[in-house]
């Protein structure tokens, strides 16, 4: 991607002005992680669309897979941290998180039965009003014991470029992120939105991995409106 981008606009009703923001400051570590190798199934898209290397496990929901409400997603796969807080955020303690990790086919009651997959971008003012409530509120501490899972991801950094592991340590850091967070530079995550409309919020049924529903932007006039309505699908 090239170094600028055009000033963003949300595709959504829920909106809050532009996403321009100031950088979020981290060290550089000194080598960033390799993902560990796995046998992986690339996945072409629609005309447009990169295809998408996703991991190939026999015990996730077999495909075909897609983008719309009702498909199921790919078993995509990040570098990120599981727990980030008991991480410390390091990016040394970096390991592999798979969609498969949330698969909960018999949805067990110590298991998540709805994930919301979260992308987001540095540079996004309204990402940053998101994770201020999702951390001024306590929204994972309410809802993560009601079986809702937050997996976010972090696709670019403040200029527009892929984001890198001191960003995810940054983000992470700044807002006290308690749920599972990712790196995504190579916007696995953008086929299933246009970055224009960032943040999305992707909500699924951990028992079939299928899309539920798809929400672009946010509304920082009632968002306790928004997490208390994923409760509805809690009883599938």
């Amino acid at each position: 991607m090239g170094a600028w981008f055009t000033p963003r606009v949300l595709l959504s009703v829920a909106f809050l002005g532009g996403c321009s923001s100031e950088a979020l400051t981290q060290d550089d570590p000194s080598a960033e992680p390799a993902a560990e190798g796995r046998v992986v199934e690339v996945v072409g898209g629609e005309a447009g669309t990169p295809p998408v290397a996703i991991d190939a496990q026999p015990d996730y929901p077999a495909g075909p897979y897609g983008k719309a409400e009702g498909a199921i997603i790919a078993n995509l796969s990040f570098v990120g941290w599981h727990d980030p807080t008991a991480a410390g955020y390091d990016v040394t303690k970096f390991e592999t998180v798979r969609l498969s990790d949330f698969y909960n086919p018999t949805k067990s009651a110590d298991r998540p039965r709805v994930l919301v997959l979260n992308s987001s971008a540095v540079w996004c003012t309204v990402c940053r009003a998101e994770y201020t409530h999702l951390s001024r509120d306590q929204v994972y501490a309410n809802y993560r014991p009601k079986g809702i899972e937050i997996l976010g991801v972090l696709f670019e950094d403040n200029d527009g470029f892929s984001a890198r592991p001191q960003d995810l340590t940054a983000w992470s850091d700044a807002f006290k992120v308690p749920f599972p967070m990712a790196l995504d530079p190579g916007f696995k995550s953008g086929v299933y939105f246009d970055s224009d409309a960032t943040p999305m919020n992707m909500i699924i049924d951990t028992s079939n991995m299928k899309i539920l529903d798809v929400t672009m932007g946010f509304d920082a006039t009632t968002p306790a409106q928004y997490w208390a309505s994923i409760e509805k699908w809690l009883s599938r």
